[in-house]
């Protein structure tokens, strides 16, 4: 393993995977598990997709804060909290496409919209925890509020040789939209940039011009996220957490 410091140092951000593993004997096929829920789950898409196609103009937003004050309390958290009442997604992921950026930030929705598509849900294998399933699909679908992510602006950092790459940069609009009346109720603005030293990892034999900019990039992602907190709870006045 050989490593290497650059001219900007990374705060790395590692992508949580979530597994559904097969379990032998589960008698509960996916299309049994998701039924129940599919008619709530189906709501959802068409007021996401209202959402995506009613948001103020890209490079409008500006910061502001909920007024009055969010009833019930804004409460997020990365990490699939229950008391959680909000959740973020790109604004492409509204409906349905790749996003551009990937804060990794959704706690339930992403997984919620993957495990019901049209091809899912006559999904007649028996695997997963059914009881996860479940409880994302619920908390995915009694949420009162959604945080869209969008790009405003985005400078990609590109390695020139192993040791040096070039600045990046990146503006990322937040929008609150509170689900019952598809309201954007707070707004605000993120400047996201990398820091001035890279410490980045690479194999024998990988490229690490490539491994540099990977790295860049995902610490540019990570500042990303790290200001998203302060000034979500600002806007808010809530509870946020992003590990």
């Amino acid at each position: 393993m050989n490593t290497s410091t650059c001219s900007h140092r990374l705060t790395a951000l590692f992508t949580g995977l979530l597994l559904l593993t097969a379990f032998p004997g589960c008698s509960r096929s996916h299309q049994d598990v998701v039924a129940p829920h599919l008619a709530a789950i189906d709501d959802l898409r068409a007021k996401l997709k209202r959402i995506a196609a009613d948001l103020p103009a890209p490079g409008t937003v500006q910061d502001t804060t909920a007024e009055p004050s969010l009833e019930p309390a804004f409460v997020f958290n990365d990490d699939r909290d229950p008391s959680a009442n909000a959740d973020c997604l790109h604004v492409a992921e509204l409906t349905e496409s790749d996003p551009e950026m990937d804060l990794n930030l959704s706690a339930n929705l992403v997984y919620a919209l993957t495990w019901t598509t049209t091809e899912k849900r006559r999904d007649a294998s028996a695997f997963g925890d059914a009881t996860l399933i479940d409880q994302t699909l619920q908390a995915a679908t009694t949420l009162d509020y959604l945080v869209v992510h969008r790009l405003a602006e985005l400078t990609l950092p590109a390695a020139l040789d192993a040791t040096s790459f070039t600045d990046g940069a990146a503006t990322v609009e937040g929008l609150v939209v509170r689900l019952a009346d598809e309201a954007v109720v707070a707004t605000y603005v993120v400047h996201a940039t990398i820091p001035d030293t890279v410490n980045y990892e690479y194999r024998e034999g990988e490229d690490a011009a490539k491994r540099l900019a990977a790295f860049a990039r995902s610490a540019l992602w990570s500042d990303a996220r790290s200001k998203i907190q302060d000034k979500l709870a600002a806007a808010t006045g809530g509870t946020v957490t992003i590990d």
